[in-house]
């Protein structure tokens, strides 16, 4: 029987034993897998705490159904009935800019009377159909790409924020195909992003009319969801559902070894594995001191991939205590 060891018990990790154990039993392959996380606690980065009354997401606190995959997932766990999705508030952003809280525009109308961009900034904004696309296969910083079609204004305010709120990440730094590459595809195709909105809102209002569906088929495109109980729910199922025979947790790699009498040899903590396939779902910089020995290359372009540092702090309060609507999902600050 082949053996598949899979380094790390986070999302990644747990989706990826879980999948390979179904592809292999659809199949009629034997397979054994086994998981190490050298944590007791399985998750990685995903982490709801109950306090009081209060749930508090210690990493992401959902993900976007505008991509079918997640959803999927939950839908062959038997876990869709558990999801919860966001209310409409949940699309108002706002932006901290001149000492105040400003909605997120969302339209033309709205934009044009917001004051988080100013007059010079919008006029710059209004020429990004005027912009001739971008004719390079090289690919572009989304900081790059931003301040080509909108301006360093709309950069600062709009584009840098959300950024950092998606990513915790750098927009001078961070790839446009590969963070958001349908944006990338959408000038390509178009030659902007405004003529891509008009086009894309008369294909809609076309196929509205016609009577077809437009929405993703992952749902409504684009929603926030998580659970009911917090999106630890997900790596906890998962973690049910492969059980104990597959997840060993609390337990370390120490080094990973290629060829010799097995294809790969474990090293952990508490003894080796032998193994036909390795799968590393742990962090960049993890993966290269796993790969050092085995291909130097590699680990070296694995060491090179930034990560932002993140705190999270967690507030709970009465809602009586709170005299105003919460009618938005939160804020972001500009660093500028």
């Amino acid at each position: 029987m082949k053996q598949a060891v899979i380094v790390g018990g986070g999302i990644s990790g747990l989706a990826t034993a879980w999948i390979l154990r179904e592809k292999a039993r659809e199949q009629g392959i034997e397979l054994g897998i086994t998981l190490l996380e050298k944590e007791s606690r399985l998750g990685g980065k995903i982490w709801s705490i109950k306090d009081d009354g209060y749930l508090c997401e210690w990493g992401p606190n959902g993900f976007l159904d505008s991509k079918p995959q997640t959803i999927d997932l939950c839908r062959d766990l038997k876990a869709d009935s558990q999801l919860l999705r966001s209310n409409d508030n949940a699309r108002k952003r706002f932006i901290f800019s001149g000492g105040i809280l400003n909605r997120l525009p969302e339209n033309g109308p709205s934009f044009l009377k917001s004051k988080l961009i100013s007059w010079p900034g919008k006029m710059r904004l209004a020429m990004e159909p005027f912009i001739p696309k971008y004719n390079s296969d090289a690919d572009e910083t989304l900081a790059a790409f931003g301040r080509r079609r909108l301006g360093e204004e709309a950069l600062n305010k709009l584009i840098a924020p959300m950024v950092s709120g998606i990513f915790a990440g750098d927009p001078e730094t961070m790839s446009l195909k590969s963070c958001f590459p349908r944006i990338a595809e959408l000038e390509s195709e178009y030659g902007g992003l405004i003529k891509a909105m008009i086009r894309l809102a008369k294909k809609k209002k076309a196929e509205v009319a016609a009577g077809k569906a437009v929405a993703s088929a992952a749902g409504p495109a684009g929603v926030l969801t998580s659970f009911k109980g917090g999106i630890q729910d997900l790596t906890d199922i998962l973690a049910a559902e492969l059980g104990m025979t597959v997840i060993r947790s609390g337990e370390e790699v120490v080094k990973i070894t290629k060829g010799g009498t097995v294809p790969w040899r474990v090293v952990t903590a508490r003894g080796e594995l032998d193994a036909d396939a390795v799968l590393l779902a742990t962090p960049a910089y993890a993966s290269a001191d796993f790969l050092d020995g085995i291909d130097g290359d590699i680990s070296e372009v694995l060491r090179q991939i930034p990560y932002a540092t993140m705190t999270v702090a967690c507030f709970g309060y009465d809602r009586d205590q709170i005299n105003y609507d919460l009618n938005g999902f939160g804020y972001l600050a500009p660093k500028q």
